[in-house]
């Protein structure tokens, strides 16, 4: 059964995002009809939005040789300097004594330094895309592959296995004492499950219906102990008969358990930011620490120091035991950034930037950034647009949605279904204007009660960028036939500004008129005059175009002009904000120049 979006944002919603949803959603899953992919841009928007699969910390490869441009040198500046990995959700220790995380977009299981936050792949792409991860008293270690709705071990030798198949929602996985392996399963399909370590036999079911069972782990008796996502509580569960009993409640959204070398239960709160002591026993809880909010997964160390994941902010805190201070390992101003767009009142403009882990506002002066307003539902953006009450959320990935959002109280005003691969969103008088990449046209979005869909402008190899000149035309970037193209929605008729280009993704008009052009392919951003063609390269070799694995794009590099004529560019190859000026132009104190 296809997954709702009722279902899907509620998930979503409880880590924070819409990616981790990957496993929960079939092919042509969401559920609306509006707007029909044909079947030929059906198979592109199956490979746009799907799981990503092969290679990521490197720009996307092309065949073509870089068409060479005269270069104005502009200064490069790095607003929020780079962060390792794209969202840390599983954390777990290793037979080593080391920390292990998992990252989702990144495609990649890492160990990290815990003194200095270096990060080191240990399953890379593309099998590495991880939720949750466990390691088994023989050294297996396991995690859940939401974006193959499967269940994955990696043997001490290296050996690579698939344990559980067509396992959708598939959520948290741990092993018993004595070795077994099981893992549990969200929205459809709830439940927790038996795998067959040899991948020979079906899952064994032991619980459904429970209510979403998060990061959980097994005492010394095999009693299971997690939270219950939907539920609000935490409960402990007879893996023998299924019985499931309470232990306590009154939680926002509980996402793990882990149990304490004392015995106690450590559960974390994901909305709250909350790490919280349960006695198991009694139900009785004591708050230990209260982090940014949205708060993962933890793991606990033998010396009881408690490690807490924040997908959000690329961030692992940790907190010491007795003194209960806490001390950022990692932490990052973007997790996996997309679109960027400035927003502006009368005194000053900000950044507000797409991200799949959480949209936010960047200072462009200090650098720093908030998360958005988020009620519940609000998930994740790989594109974004803002309207003076409104902020219009884009996904592509793990279907095509869009979501609008009241800026003052972070409220969803409507979910949006059934879009390809929404890569830019551009706001009209009267509604949106959506670049959709699997269907290669731009459709515009209504603002009545029903939010009517009409098709602007057809024929794209791919759109991703969008710039609004103004009076219906729009300047396009063309990712797969590299090229930028002016089109005058009135008519559709379209004229080639310039092609020739590698994976042109974002772009902006500047204040002389020229187009702004993040040129992917060739890690470089670029100035157009829209007249002639006329190119010039303003900055090079930028980590950008973090690579998807497949031909398309992934997350798009997002390029934004403010009033003052600075360029911003999101980097999401590091986790980057770069600030590009003119030579001799005053930069920020704040900011740092880029290597």
């Amino acid at each position: 059964m296809p997954l709702s979006i009722r279902l899907y944002t509620r998930v979503a919603a409880t880590v924070g995002l819409a990616v981790s949803l990957a496993g929960l959603v079939a092919a042509g899953g969401a559920v609306a009809t509006d707007v029909q992919p044909s079947p030929l841009h059906a198979k592109k928007a199956g490979r746009a939005v799907r799981a990503r699969s092969t290679r990521h910390h490197a720009p996307k490869n092309r065949t073509t040789a870089k068409t060479e441009f005269p270069r104005a040198g502009y200064k490069i500046e790095q607003i929020i300097p780079p962060s390792p990995m794209h969202g840390i959700h599983g954390l777990a220790f290793g037979p080593d004594g080391a920390l292990y995380a998992a990252s989702l977009m990144g495609h990649t299981i890492y160990k990290v330094d815990i003194t200095t936050g270096a990060a080191t792949p240990y399953v890379g792409a593309p099998r590495g895309s991880a939720g949750d991860i466990a390691f088994g008293p023989n050294g297996t270690l396991a995690w859940t592959a939401a974006g193959e709705a499967a269940v994955l071990t990696r043997a001490p030798d290296g050996g690579l296995k698939t344990v559980a198949h067509d396992v959708t929602g598939v959520k948290a996985v741990n092993f018993t004492k004595d070795g077994r392996l099981f893992f549990s399963r969200i929205a459809e399909g709830d439940g927790l499950f038996e795998a067959s370590l040899g991948g020979a036999s079906p899952p064994r079911t032991i619980a459904e219906k429970i209510g979403g069972l998060g990061a959980f782990q097994f005492d010394g008796a095999e009693r299971l102990y997690g939270p219950l996502i939907f539920r609000g509580k935490l409960v402990r569960m007879n893996i023998t008969t299924g019985e499931v009993t309470e232990i306590a409640k009154g939680f926002t959204t509980p996402s793990a358990v882990r149990i304490g070398g004392d015995g106690k239960l450590v559960a974390l709160d994901c909305a709250t930011g909350e790490v919280i002591r349960v006695d198991p026993k009694t139900g009785d809880k004591a708050v230990l620490a209260t982090l940014d909010p949205p708060v993962d997964d933890l793991a606990i160390a033998k010396d009881g120091t408690i490690y807490v994941s924040s997908s959000a902010f690329n961030g692992i805190t940790a907190i010491d035991p007795l003194s209960l201070k806490t001390r950022r390992v990692t932490w990052g101003g973007l997790s996996a950034p997309g679109a960027v767009v400035p927003v502006a009142d009368d005194k000053a403009e900000t950044l507000l930037v797409a991200d799949a882990w959480g949209a936010r506002l960047v200072d462009p002066a200090s650098g720093s950034s908030t998360l958005i307003n988020r009620g519940p539902g609000v998930v994740g953006a790989t594109s974004i647009a803002a309207t003076e009450d409104t902020y219009i959320l884009g996904n592509i990935w793990p279907a095509g949605t869009i979501q609008i959002v009241a800026r003052d109280s972070g409220k969803v005003l409507a979910n949006l279904t059934n879009f390809g691969a929404p890569y830019d969103i551009k706001p009209l008088s009267d509604g949106f204007v959506v670049a959709d990449y699997a269907v290669g046209r731009l459709t515009k979005v209504a603002n009545d009660a029903a939010h009517t869909r009409t098709t602007l402008a057809w024929g794209f190899d791919g759109p991703v960028g969008l710039a609004d000149a103004g009076k219906g035309v729009f300047y396009v970037s063309e990712y797969d036939s590299g090229k930028i193209t002016r089109v005058d929605t009135a008519t559709n008729e379209r004229t080639t500004v310039i092609a020739g280009l590698e994976a042109p993704e974002g772009l902006a008009l500047a204040p002389d008129g020229r187009l702004i052009v993040a040129e992917v392919g060739a890690r470089r951003v670029i100035a157009v005059t829209p007249a002639s063609g006329a190119a010039e390269i303003l900055a090079d070799s930028l980590a950008i175009g973090l690579d998807g694995g497949h031909a398309g794009p992934f997350l798009s590099t997002g390029v934004a002009v403010t009033r003052d004529g600075a360029i911003y560019v999101t980097g999401d190859v590091e986790n980057v904000l770069y600030r590009l000026t003119a030579p001799h132009a005053p930069s920020s104190p704040a900011s740092r120049q880029a290597p």
